[in-house]
């Protein structure tokens, strides 16, 4: 799973004591400069930058009494059957198969098998396409017998002929479920339609379907045990429920696979399966829903088994039949069993429903499955090319399930139809469990290409499927879905970008523009110059010819070396771009890193020589020992406030006249080295 930029940690002990006003207390804890911090700061900048100002969207939410048609959720054509009225064609259809369907009676000359013919499958794909258009899916279930008061052998003639103990219950053909023949050759048939169809993408499903009446995993009707000519017939064995089970995980590592659940034993063996690399979970279905069997055929051991499947898989369902449906049981069932999709038929017309009844099957639909909000967006309101930023936005979902299938959600920024940039969000709507009313926040951090050009773009949100097998979800927001299934949310500018220098020390000294100055506590000054580029002093960045050395080489209790710019350092122009953030390479050296406190190496914005503070602790940064140049950014929402600013003051940029690099430590021989300091717009 994705997961959102971690903010800057904060430390636990306190900090070091204020030398220059030890009456008055600290009002935020520093925050540490960590190794793995610094590797973030200097990949991206900022792990908590915003801007002062910025557009805030929250979109109106779909009312609770409209349906929204999405794969996976809701009703899926069943059979042909679309009785419930929906307000978009479907998009997963599902149908059943008998043996005999796809293979032929007689064995072919030198082989184990009959004729196999997938073309039945092909077609289900074409008709579920025709209807619900080129990225519906289709499901299906592979059968060996009708129900036992039903007529027909669906069993292939040389298979009936392995298998002497295969019986007529009445006209209906019930095969030796423990023949080892009748075993081999129905797992073989699964592994030949797992060889044309595992992984593609128009394929939803399987239900596991071997055993029993209709594909249920039930011998309702069925007596056992069943004498015939040729000896005993029995219900399927513990080993045989298995085999058949095996049968089809063996042969399916990347189609879902849902199994019945009738049958205890299968349903326990098969739920027990863990699944390893992408090969999905197995989902579980019982085709009684609205009739109180749903419920009570749960026994303890099932509901064991199931238990947060959903979380994982899908529970796909339909009802008993037109005869044994009590529609007012469905809405709850729906509920309490977290039902992702439910078969639009086998329950009369919907004008023999009363309107009452009806209402029951709506608002099942409304129920199932996931429903997805956006609740609100925040984006800064002006974009830099090559700046970081952060997206903060809010998100529900107000149905019962997660997501079954591989989407992402996408930010993209558009000019007109053309995707100038795009993003994805570490939301995770497969793990993305029913939210009730309380929205989740995600925070995702981004960063421009320098490529793209200043302009006012339009913000675009879109959820697509990973693999392309799938039309763009649709939100639960009253914001209208273009064609290609992408919410625009307004218009986002992107300004050219923004960074002043305030000292590269190109000139070759520390006195101009405006001369550093030093200050200590107790001991010797502090010594600073200006380092030509050459074998012992590499440059930090391309075209550096001088940077800064500040060696607090004395015992003092502090030592500052103070820029002091006389005017406001961020004053007008500074400001009034947005200015967010200062940067400076940084290079340290200190002969004894263990005598360093947290917060003995800072850097610092300060209002005058007695004015308020405001710092940011370097911490590790400064014990590389010269090993490599890193680039610093320091967003100005990271400075905590020191002296007297009271708890949660904000920076002023029009009032800081000094940027300070200052120690705190009484460790000898510590030296920092400084270049291109910049204010910039993140």
């Amino acid at each position: 799973m994705k997961n959102p930029l971690t903010p800057v940690p904060e430390i636990s002990a306190p900090p070091t004591e204020n030398f220059f006003f030890p009456s008055r207390p600290h009002f935020r804890r520093p925050r540490l400069f960590s190794a793995a911090m610094l590797a973030v700061f200097v990949a991206l900048g900022a792990a908590s930058e915003t801007l002062a100002a910025a557009i805030n969207v929250s979109p109106t939410e779909t009312p609770s009494t409209t349906e929204i048609v999405n794969p996976m959720r809701g009703y899926f054509r069943w059979r042909g059957n679309w009785t419930v009225p929906q307000p978009a064609v479907a998009v997963d259809h599902y149908d059943r198969f008998f043996w005999t369907d796809l293979e032929g009676d007689a064995l072919l000359p030198g082989e184990t098998h009959g004729a196999y013919t997938m073309q039945p499958i092909y077609d289900g794909i074409a008709t579920a396409k025709s209807i619900g258009g080129p990225k519906a899916k289709f499901a299906l279930r592979i059968r060996c017998m009708p129900g036992s008061s039903e007529s027909g052998t669906r069993v292939p003639l040389y298979v009936r002929n392995l298998m002497p103990k295969g019986w007529m219950n009445g006209s209906a053909y019930v095969p030796d479920w423990n023949d080892s023949d009748f075993i081999a050759r129905y797992n073989a048939l699964i592994a030949r339609v797992a060889q044309e169809f595992d992984g593609s993408p128009d394929i939803a499903y399987l239900d596991i379907g071997t055993y029993g009446c209709y594909g249920e995993w039930h011998t309702g009707g069925l007596s056992y045990p069943h004498s015939t000519p040729n000896g005993t017939a029995d219900k399927a064995t513990t080993a045989t429920l298995q085999a058949y089970v095996d049968g089809y995980v063996n042969a399916f590592s990347q189609t879902r696979l849902v199994m019945m659940s009738d049958n205890e034993t299968a349903l326990v063996y098969a739920m027990g399966k863990v699944p390893s690399g992408s090969t999905p979970w197995i989902g579980w279905r019982r085709d009684s829903l609205g009739n109180t069997h749903f419920d009570t055929g749960m026994t303890t051991a099932k509901q064991t088994a199931v238990a947060n499947r959903w979380q994982k898989a899908p529970v796909i369902t339909e009802t008993f039949s037109s005869s044994g449906v009590t529609p007012s049981l469905i809405p709850g069932q729906v509920q309490a069993w977290h039902i992702a999709a439910l078969g639009n038929g086998n329950f009369g017309s919907w004008s023999s429903l009363s309107s009452t009844d009806q209402n029951y099957f709506l608002q099942a639909g409304l129920n199932m499955g996931y429903r997805f909000v956006l609740t609100n967006l925040n984006i800064p309101q002006a974009l830099q090319p090559g700046g970081a930023f952060t997206v903060a936005s809010s998100w529900k979902n107000v149905g019962v399930t997660p997501l079954y299938e591989p989407f992402t959600v996408k930010y993209q920024l558009r000019s007109g139809s053309n995707v100038v940039w795009e993003g994805d969000s570490s939301l995770d709507l497969e793990g993305f469990l029913p939210t009730g009313s309380t929205p989740t926040a995600v925070n995702d951090a981004f960063t421009l290409p320098t490529s793209i050009a200043p302009g006012t773009y339009s913000l675009v949100v879109v959820v697509l499927s990973l693999d392309s097998s799938r039309d763009a979800l649709k939100l639960a927001i009253t914001t209208a879905q273009s064609s290609d299934g992408s919410y625009t949310l307004g218009n986002v500018p992107v300004a050219a970008a923004y960074v002043n220098t305030v000292d590269d020390f190109e000139d070759g000294n520390v006195t101009a523009p405006t001369p550093w100055l030093s200050s200590v506590g107790s001991g010797a000054a502090i010594a600073m110059s200006a380092a030509a580029v050459n074998g012992s002093e590499p440059a930090a960045h391309a075209g550096s010819l001088y940077h800064a050395i500040i060696d607090f080489g004395s015992t003092a209790t502090w030592k500052y070396a103070i820029l002091n710019r006389g005017t406001a350092v961020f004053d007008g122009p500074w400001s009034a771009n947005g200015v967010n953030a200062i940067r400076f390479y940084l290079k340290g050296s200190v002969v004894n890193p263990a005598s360093l406190a947290n917060n003995a190496i800072k850097v610092q914005l300060r209002e005058g020589d007695a004015g308020d503070r405001w710092s940011f602790d370097l911490g590790t940064a400064v014990q590389n020992n010269n090993s490599a140049w890193v680039l610093i950014t320091v967003p100005l929402s990271s400075f905590y406030g020191e002296s007297s600013n009271a708890p949660g003051a904000t920076l002023n940029l029009s009032a800081i006249d000094q940027i300070r690099f200052f120690d705190n430590s009484v460790a000898a021989q510590i030296k920092i080295r400084v270049d291109r300091i910049e204010a910039v717009v993140q």
